[in-house]
C-alpha cells in the first residue's frame, strides 16, 4: 500500500511541473524550469538529504539547510517571476482562482503520513498534523469553503507546523518518534521539493487576490 502511494506521489509532482512548463509554454525557454526542478527534486530525493531515515546523525544539519534552502527556492522564484516579467504575470493572473483551488484536490495524499505513521515509519504528532490538514484541504479544494483567506491560512499552517516539527525536532527540542529525517528521502522529499513549494506560492497567490 505504502507503495502505491509512493508511486501516486511521485505522479502527483510530475503532473504538477508538466502543467506548469504547459501553462508557461508562451514563455519559450523558461517553460523548461519547471521541468528541470522536478530532474532535480527527483535526483536529490534519490540521494536522501540525511544519513538515514528514522534518527538524526552528526552532520544533518547541513543537510537540513541544503534541505530547507531546495524547499524555498521554487516558492522565492515564482513570487520573483512574478514581480519582476510582466508576462509571466500576465499567465498567473489569467488563471482562474477556482484552477488554483481545485489543484489542491492532490493534498488528500497527504494521509500518507497516516499509513506511515502506523507503519513505524513517521511520528504520529507529525501526521496527526500535517495528515490531518493536508486531507482537509484536499477534500474541500473543490468546494466554495476554499474560496476564504481561512483556507489558504490553515494550507499554509499545514507547511509552517511540519516545519516547526522538523527543527524542533532536529535540534533535540521535541523528541519524535521515529524522528522525521524520512522527509529527506524518496517520496517524501518529492512532497517537499515540489508539491509543498507549488501549493505555498498558490496560498500567497490566492491570499493576494482576497485583498
Amino acid at each position: 500500500m505504502i507503495h502505491l502511494l509512493e508511486i501516486a506521489i511521485q505522479g502527483v509532482s510530475a503532473a504538477i511541473c508538466f502543467w506548469l512548463a504547459y501553462r508557461l509554454r508562451a514563455l519559450g525557454i523558461w517553460a523548461l524550469a519547471p521541468l528541470a526542478w522536478l530532474a532535480l527534486a527527483f535526483a536529490a530525493s534519490r540521494i536522501g538529504f540525511f544519513a538515514r531515515p528514522g534518527a538524526w546523525s552528526e552532520g544533518d544539519t547541513l543537510g537540513f539547510i541544503l534541505f530547507g534552502t531546495l524547499l524555498f527556492v521554487p516558492v522565492l522564484s515564482l513570487i520573483l517571476a512574478h514581480r519582476i516579467s510582466p508576462a509571466f504575470r500576465a499567465l498567473v493572473n489569467a488563471t482562474p482562482s477556482l484552477t488554483l483551488r481545485r489543484i489542491q484536490t492532490y493534498r488528500i495524499f497527504g494521509g500518507t503520513f497516516f499509513f506511515l505513521a502506523a507503519a513505524g515509519l513517521a511520528p504520529w504528532e507529525l501526521a496527526l498534523w500535517s495528515g490531518t490538514l493536508d486531507v482537509a484541504i484536499g477534500l474541500t479544494a473543490a468546494t466554495a469553503l476554499s474560496n476564504t483567506r481561512l483556507w489558504n491560512i490553515l494550507g499554509l499552517a499545514d507547511f509552517a507546523g511540519a516545519i516547526i516539527f522538523l527543527n524542533a525536532s532536529l535540534f533535540g527540542i521535541l523528541a519524535l518518534t521515529p524522528a522525521p529525517s524520512g522527509m529527506g528521502f524518496g517520496a517524501l522529499a518529492m512532497i517537499s521539493l515540489v508539491q509543498v513549494p507549488f501549493a505555498i506560492a498558490t496560498h500567497i497567490l490566492l491570499l493576494t487576490r482576497h485583498r
